[in-house]
């Protein structure tokens, strides 16, 4: 009897493959949606900001520190730039994830985060730790990878990731440690290249930690109503009527620390003091439209700060190219 679907054997190559049931194809689709597709949104993989949040400050750091020792950039960095992206992602999404694992109770109070895996049940805390625990490892990874130099740094800013969420329970202030956090990369990276921190490092981390303030004060303004009865501190509940004023200051010396930071480096192209001219007058437009209470608004703002960091990586490339 002839075989009805095909007449190779199961092992000739030649044979052309079965076609996959509609029933296969939704079943692996609804795999997705059940098992993988829980952690991405655990490690907020589908929401790139916060990654670009956190390697561009790493990226300033690298390249400041380039311009210093007086390196020219060359294809013999991108390895280390590959290090850093793979680095950001993987730290992100760990601090992602034990953020939601201590704030689970608070986020299913709150109507922007009750989706969020933990809060709405996806996820066990217990799968959680583990991911977060796989995460760090990987992280690890990436910090060996790098110069041994840079270890000490990325051990002891290491400790803030889970510090963070804590912070929210402590201190009315938690976006001041936030920005501690993700502007950890920049010292990491500036030793990797320059083997030292000097002042110039000092003022790209103080900088963006600084700027992170002002953003992240910005975010969370979209959430002050669900806060207060979350019981979750945060500067935009406590700096109050005052909040304008700090984000000003906050912008401000962010600016003028980076700018400190381009005058320690040896060769400087005008073309730097263009975008720093740039970036003040970003930060100015930030500010001018800021609303505490317009939640969309506030979104927009913080996106737009990615952009800011991103100038401010470009400002520390360009020496790097004159070196």
């Amino acid at each position: 009897m002839s075989e009805p679907y095909r007449t190779g054997s199961a092992l000739d190559a030649s044979a052309e493959p079965l076609p996959l049931s509609p029933n296969f194809q939704s079943g692996r689709k609804s795999l997705f949606m059940r098992v993988i597709r829980p952690y991405v949104s655990l490690a907020r993989l589908d929401k790139p900001t916060g990654i670009w949040l956190l390697l561009f400050p790493a990226l300033q750091g690298y390249f400041a520190a380039l311009a210093v020792s007086g390196e020219k950039f060359s294809l013999a960095n991108a390895g280390v730039i590959l290090i850093l992206a793979a680095g950001s992602v993987i730290m992100r999404s760990a601090g992602c994830v034990i953020n939601d694992y201590f704030d689970r109770e608070f986020d299913a109070k709150v109507a922007r985060t009750a989706t969020r895996p933990l809060a709405a049940g996806l996820i066990s805390p217990n799968a959680a730790l583990i991911f977060f625990g796989i995460l760090c490892a990987f992280g690890c990874v990436t910090l060996l990878l790098l110069p041994q130099s840079s270890l000490i740094v990325g051990a002891l800013c290491a400790g803030m990731i889970i510090f963070y969420p804590l912070a929210k329970r402590l201190t009315n202030y938690p976006q001041a440690v936030l920005g501690l956090v993700f502007n950890a990369g920049a010292p990491i990276a500036y030793v990797a290249a320059a083997n030292k921190i000097d002042a110039a490092a000092i003022a790209i981390f103080l900088g963006g930690a600084l700027f992170t303030f002002g953003y992240d004060t910005i975010y969370a303004c979209q959430d002050k109503k669900d806060d207060v009865i979350a019981g979750v501190k945060s500067s935009a509940l406590a700096l109050g009527e005052k909040i304008r004023s700090a984000l000003a200051f906050s912008y401000a010396f962010s600016w003028f620390l980076y700018g400190c930071a381009l005058a320690a480096l040896p060769k400087v192209s005008p073309l730097c003091y263009l975008l720093i001219f740039m970036i003040a007058l970003l930060k100015f437009y930030a500010l001018s439209r800021f609303h505490p209470d317009k939640p969309e608004l506030c979104a927009a703002l913080f996106k737009h700060s990615v952009w800011i960091a991103g100038l401010y990586a470009l400002v520390f490339f360009i020496p790097t190219l004159l070196a």
